[in-house]
């Protein structure tokens, strides 16, 4: 299921010319009402003004600030490459709010030439690792890797086309969009005997995994080939019924009973191969494959779920939505197909099947 996302850009009283978005080549001379000035209009497509920091996630609406933004200022040289040359922290960035205007101030301008400007936001990094930024670094190089604790939170990017600075100054709009995945699992009815055997954990697991993302090209980097855990949900000392566990309470989120959920973000991934699978620390006691076993792609700004749950207060669904659905959790006792979703405040959604 596919739902189009629209993102409306707040009114301004300044009237201006804003550079569009893409990643074509094409140049843009944009002369500011005041002559000389180089202002930045900047907005995050998708995030709800609240506060959340880290991961996991419980629900398909996330209210993830993004509290720390950098614009990454790229040269085109005579070579016709794009080349670092400085960073402005916007440091009046509010973590409450989604858009914002700054104005470089004037002993800041940047001198006339043609650039490429790349707005970075985050909420709480934790994991992140950017590149060494001196004038060496590529525009189209530039990436963020993770660290080994993969604590890390969402990160956000943007880039402007190419700008073209003169005299009379510019005005720049650059949107900045999720360049992680998501992926949630919602779970009712696990059950506590597999042929004798009480199950520790469930988990989701990937063939491979990447360790980084290009924030202009939307690619993952650095791959592994070891098999990852995207999700690990921990059952040791869990209540049951005898049949099947009852379920985790997990402050602040209101959930169906006997229901288990938890959702990471991960790097965005190509021919990965998923699999569900109950196991008694590492022994693997039942799977079930998604999407037949085929490979998949897990894509930069695309929110895969396992199940239904659109609000983290609320089993309902959200009335707000044009798609109203209630919880719906996977029943690991019956059901044999696995649905994945992405919400309307990312690009896509994904339905999954798990067999």
């Amino acid at each position: 299921m596919k739902k189009l996302t629209t993102y409306l850009l707040a009114a301004l009283a300044l009237t201006a010319m804003v550079v569009s978005l893409g990643s074509c080549d094409r140049e843009t001379t944009t002369p500011d009402p005041e002559v000389g000035t180089l202002v930045f209009e900047i907005m995050t497509a998708g995030v709800t003004p609240a506060t959340r920091a880290g991961t996991p996630f419980y629900s398909v609406s996330l209210p993830s600030p993004v509290s720390t933004v950098t614009v990454y200022v790229f040269e085109r040289n005579e070579s016709g490459d794009f080349m670092w040359t400085r960073s402005i922290p916007l440091t009046e960035w509010s973590s409450a709010g989604t858009s914002y205007v700054y104005t470089v101030p004037e002993a800041n301008m940047l001198p006339a030439g043609t650039y490429k400007f790349l707005a970075v936001g985050s909420g709480v990094i934790t994991g992140y690792t950017l590149p060494t930024l001196d004038e060496s670094l590529n525009y189209n190089n530039m990436t963020v890797t993770g660290t080994s604790t993969d604590t890390f939170d969402e990160i956000y990017a943007g880039s402007s086309d190419n700008v073209t600075i003169t005299s009379e100054g510019a005005r720049v709009g650059i949107t900045m969009k999720r360049k992680v995945a998501g992926v949630m699992g919602y779970f009712v009815n696990v059950p506590v005997n597999q042929e004798g055997v009480k199950p520790t954990a469930l988990r989701l697991t990937a063939t491979t995994r990447n360790t980084g993302v290009n924030l202009t090209s939307d690619l993952g980097i650095t791959p592994s080939a070891a098999v990852y855990n995207i999700l690990d949900i921990d059952l040791t000392g869990l209540a049951d019924n005898g049949t099947v566990f009852t379920g985790a309470t997990i402050p602040g989120i209101v959930k169906l009973d006997n229901s288990q959920l938890q959702g990471h973000f991960v790097f965005p991934v190509e021919d990965v191969i998923l699999e569900l699978g109950l196991y008694n620390g590492t022994t693997e006691l039942r799977t079930w494959e998604i999407n037949n076993g085929d490979p998949m792609t897990l894509a930069a700004n695309h929110l895969y779920t396992l199940g239904t749950k659109q609000l983290p207060g609320s089993t309902a669904g959200d009335p707000d939505s044009d798609d109203q659905k209630p919880d719906s959790g996977i029943d690991l006792m019956t059901d044999q197909q696995i649905m994945i979703t992405v919400d309307t405040s990312w690009d896509d959604v994904t339905d999954l099947i798990i067999e």
